[in-house]
C-alpha cells in the first residue's frame, strides 16, 4: 500500500478505529495540539451515521505513530474536502468500507503472502498492541469505544501480561 490508502490503514492499526469510523473522520475532528481525535460519526453504505454505540462517540488519544501518520495524510489532503481519508483515484470521500475492502485491503493482503485477515484486524492489532505495552485495560476499553472493560477483557484478555 502507498499514499492515502497506506495512511488510512496505518492510522487504523495505531488507533483501533472501526473502518466506518476512519472513513467518516473529518478535519474538524482532529486536534493536533492536544494529540486527539474526536470520533463522532461512522460512514456506512454511503451514509453518515452516529457511531456503532453511544460509547463509540469518544475522544481518542493518539499514539505517536498514529499522530505522524495523520500529519502525513493531512499533507496529502490539502483540498477543500472535509474528510481526512479520500479515495486517491477520485480525491473524493470513500463511499463505504466495502469499496476500500475490495479495492485495497484484499489485494494488499493477497500480495503480502500472509494468511488472509479481515480489515477489522487493524482494530484487534491496536488493542493487543496496547495491552502488550501494559496500557491499563480501562484506558484501552475507552480508546476502543467499549462501554465497560467486560467486552475488552472477553476479547483481549490473553494479551494482558501477568505481573510476576
Amino acid at each position: 500500500m502507498t499514499g492515502q490508502v497506506r495512511n488510512l490503514y496505518e492510522f487504523g492499526f495505531w488507533t483501533g478505529l472501526r473502518i466506518s469510523d476512519l472513513l467518516a473522520l473529518r478535519k474538524c475532528d482532529v486536534d493536533l495540539e492536544r494529540k486527539v481525535i474526536f470520533v463522532r460519526k461512522a460512514l456506512v453504505h454511503g451514509r453518515e451515521k452516529g457511531t456503532k454505540t453511544k460509547s463509540g462517540e469518544r475522544t481518542h488519544e493518539l499514539h505517536e505513530k498514529a499522530l505522524s501518520t495523520l500529519k502525513a495524510q493531512l499533507k496529502l489532503n490539502i483540498g477543500d474536502q472535509e474528510r481526512v481519508f479520500l479515495n486517491p483515484k477520485t480525491n473524493q470521500p470513500w463511499r463505504d468500507d466495502i469499496a476500500i475492502y475490495h479495492n485495497c485491503w484484499q489485494p494488499a493482503v493477497k500480495n503480502s503472502g500472509v494468511k488472509f485477515r479481515t480489515q477489522y484486524n487493524t482494530r484487534h492489532t491496536y488493542a493487543s498492541t496496547m495491552l502488550t505495552e501494559n496500557k491499563p485495560i480501562a484506558w484501552v476499553a475507552k480508546q476502543l469505544g467499549h462501554s465497560d472493560i467486560g467486552m475488552t477483557l472477553s476479547t483481549y484478555a490473553r494479551w494482558i501480561q501477568e505481573k510476576i
